[in-house]
């Protein structure tokens, strides 16, 4: 062994011995309740059952509440149900480029009259331009975050 080896060996013993110093100065800060982990077939199959899903979007829900949204978000639903293919059935497998395609579309067309109706509202109530966007884009994606229903 050589004594570049040596020198190399007591540099990696320096680190550590500076890696143990600061994991002992901020222990109090680590966590000690390790993470759960789902194994990779759950998650697998979770992936599966929805995206497989047989319901449609159309299906008729049963809670009173969510039959009003249903009522009231119906017109959207149905035109992105038939004017956006599915891939993931059979015999439509090759139509994942004109899903996208459409997937885009409907974004662009919803973030067009998203931005139009906020200029509306701004210059016929006559507020600052910037006030508007702040308080409606936050709740905006504050919803997309939630569940759906």
């Amino acid at each position: 062994m050589s004594e570049s080896d040596s020198d190399e060996d007591d540099v990696f013993a320096e680190d550590q011995l500076v890696d143990d110093e600061i994991e002992e100065q901020y222990a109090e800060y680590v966590e000690s309740v390790p993470p759960v982990e789902i194994p990779q077939s759950t998650i697998y199959s979770m992936i599966i059952s929805a995206v497989h899903s047989k319901d449609s979007i159309l299906k008729v829900p049963n809670n009173n509440c969510q039959k009003v949204f249903y009522v009231l978000f119906f017109p959207i639903n149905f035109l992105q149900a038939y004017s956006i293919p599915n891939p993931s059935k059979e015999g439509k497998e090759n139509y994942y480029p004109l899903s996208l395609f459409m997937a885009v579309l409907w974004i662009y067309f919803m973030t067009y009259f998203i931005v139009w109706w906020t200029y509306v509202v701004t210059v016929t109530y006559e507020l600052h331009f910037s006030i508007l966007p702040m308080v409606l884009y936050p709740f905006g994606i504050a919803l997309r975050d939630q569940k759906k229903f």
